[in-house]
């Protein structure tokens, strides 16, 4: 039930993260603990391209976005189908909490360049 998607292909964890429930998220991470689908679940993307870490960044949901981070640093992070990677939209909208959170907390944050290959941030 996790994994379902709705007609937009978000799942519950899309939509508790685009709507801060800090708890909601933490609620469905623990669901899956030792199901090895933790991963997957933070990696879905949307009719978008947006994974729930999009979406937390998008509405600027602190919390959200270290929760998520912290669930699967291994990730890389890649763009939306408009070339938006959460590093990116957090830099393009002054998110710079969220911004420090991933370069701190990801291995392998993507540094590639946003929408007609502008970047907003560069590498450490």
């Amino acid at each position: 039930m996790l994994r379902c998607q709705n007609k937009k292909n978000e799942t519950a964890l899309h939509i508790a993260a685009n709507e801060g429930h800090t708890e909601v998220v933490r609620v469905l991470l623990a669901c899956i603990e030792g199901h090895n689908t933790k991963e997957k679940l933070t990696r879905m993307t949307d009719a978008s391209g947006d994974t729930a870490l999009h979406r937390a960044v998008r509405s600027q949901h602190l919390d959200v976005v270290k929760l998520l981070v912290k669930e699967d640093s291994e990730f890389e992070l890649p763009p939306n189908h408009a070339q938006e990677t959460p590093l990116y939209l957090a830099a393009e909208s002054g998110f710079y909490d969220a911004l420090i959170n991933i370069l701190e907390s990801c291995k392998k944050p993507t540094y590639a360049a946003g929408p007609s290959n502008r970047t907003r941030c560069m590498q450490q």
